[in-house]
């Protein structure tokens, strides 16, 4: 199987990157953004700390038609702005990847999503995966819109099929 690496980056002003790393990871308000999810549910964690914790997330989205639906474990890096995320269970036959939040130097934060999927059917990959990653862009676009709105000064997508 092929999986599809995307990549969305986008540069923001008029916040500081603590907060667009708490808006980030808070993945349960994405539905407030996001027409495609149905639904998300966060676990909170059974101990958190300054560095970091990790919990588990349920989700819920709208593909083509019906629902895809998978559990992931998300540790959270609250010192290096980073949620790194793994599907343990789910419709999909692998994703992961992650957000991360850093300053570019010049008064702006880069907001990155990168994220590996594969829809898990052998022979449909080549077809498929790419459909899923192009959702999976339109639904990082929706969200980078609905959390930070004026403050979205460019947003650049990537994607490609990988061979292995």
């Amino acid at each position: 199987m092929s999986p599809s690496i995307i990549s969305v980056i986008a540069t923001l002003t008029g916040v500081t990157p603590d907060d667009v790393f708490d808006r980030v990871s808070d993945f349960a308000s994405f539905g407030d953004h996001v027409p495609m999810v149905d639904r998300i549910t966060v676990t909170d964690p059974e101990s958190r700390d300054a560095a970091g914790y990790v919990r588990s997330s349920s989700w819920s989205t709208h593909f083509r038609g019906g629902l895809l639906q998978w559990v992931e474990t998300d540790t959270v890096d609250v010192p290096g702005r980073t949620v790194t995320f793994e599907q343990s269970s789910g419709d999909l036959g692998s994703f992961d990847g992650r957000w991360a939040v850093r300053e570019t130097g010049d008064g702006a934060i880069e907001m990155a999503f990168d994220a590996a999927v594969d829809i898990g059917i052998p022979s449909m990959a080549d077809m498929l995966n790419p459909v899923a990653a192009q959702e999976l862009a339109t639904g990082v676009h929706q969200i980078v819109d609905g959390l930070f709105g004026s403050g979205v000064v460019s947003v650049e997508t990537g994607s490609r099929l990988t061979q292995r």
